[in-house]
């Protein structure tokens, strides 16, 4: 359950903002919205959110295509290096993998 706590409004001098994660482990915050209008309320419905946050971001309202891919590995934990160097090893895959993971997979 989000919680909000309301301040007072300062015109002049610096601002800082900060966020303290107090809910634990999978804590998540996903955005924080500044408005200047006191009743804006953005929808809490993902169809009309999903554009609008793509928007904000400055990116495409759809990824650019990349081709087609046999195996997509998300994550450099040791699940995902592990997938990874699996499928390097079996199918002698070519593909990109991040620079700190390199060492990980055989020559």
């Amino acid at each position: 359950m989000a919680r909000r706590r309301h301040g007072e409004r300062d015109e002049a001098g610096n601002l800082s903002l900060s966020l303290r994660d107090l809910t634990g482990f999978d804590g998540r915050c996903d955005a924080i919205l500044l408005t200047t209008d006191p009743v804006f309320q953005p929808s809490n419905d993902s169809a009309p959110l999903a554009p609008w946050r793509m928007a904000l971001a400055g990116l495409p309202p759809k990824p650019e295509e990349a081709g087609q891919v046999d195996l997509v590995v998300v994550g450099g934990g040791y699940g995902g290096m592990g997938a990874a160097r699996c499928e390097f090893k079996v199918e002698k895959a070519d593909g990109n993998v991040h620079a700190d993971a390199v060492q990980l997979l055989p020559k």
